[in-house]
């Protein structure tokens, strides 16, 4: 996530869920941060760009619902249609058993160790259809990442960046 905030929230209504939403670091995109501080309670959320519509799906799990009136009038896709993006990068962070007080913390289900050498390991995430439902588990803390969503205030930082890039 870069040092840029933007203005997050979401239509779920609970004390549970946290969301907020940076320009990413060191490239084009949104990157948001969601926090499930429930033990209990799944969330399943949607995200939508400006052209997709609103679905009346069956809730799956206890909460369903859609960022997309707060993100309408914010984000928009990155040199491309709607309809051509297809995929988001989802880390997901849980503890271990979901016991809080796990030393293990998993990520996208996968134990964060250290390699042989020390070393941290490879950080991988999960690449899932941007139109797809969003399940924040209980107890995690999830980080998503649209490489081709545009926020006009993410435009300047990204310019910052690539000329810092070239400067060094």
């Amino acid at each position: 996530m870069g040092e840029k905030v933007l203005s997050a929230s979401s239509d779920v209504f609970s004390p549970f869920l946290r969301t907020y939403a940076h320009c990413s670091k060191g490239r084009d995109g949104v990157t948001f941060l969601l926090i499930n501080l429930s033990n209990k309670t799944h969330f399943l959320l949607t995200i939508h760009d400006r052209e997709a519509k609103e679905d009346d799906g069956a809730k799956h799990i206890l909460k369903e619902n859609s960022f997309s009136s707060h993100i309408k009038s914010a984000f928009s896709w990155v040199g491309t249609k709607a309809s051509d993006v297809t995929f988001r990068e989802e880390y997901h962070l849980t503890p271990k058993h979901g016991y809080l007080r796990s030393q293990t913390m998993l990520l996208n289900g996968h134990p964060l160790e250290l390699t042989d050498d020390g070393e941290i390991p490879s950080l991988d995430p999960v690449k899932s259809d941007v139109h797809s439902p969003l399940h924040i588990a209980p107890l995690s803390i999830v980080f998503i990442v649209y490489p081709n969503f545009y926020a006009p205030a993410c435009a300047l930082e990204h310019k910052k960046t690539l000329i810092s890039k070239l400067l060094d």
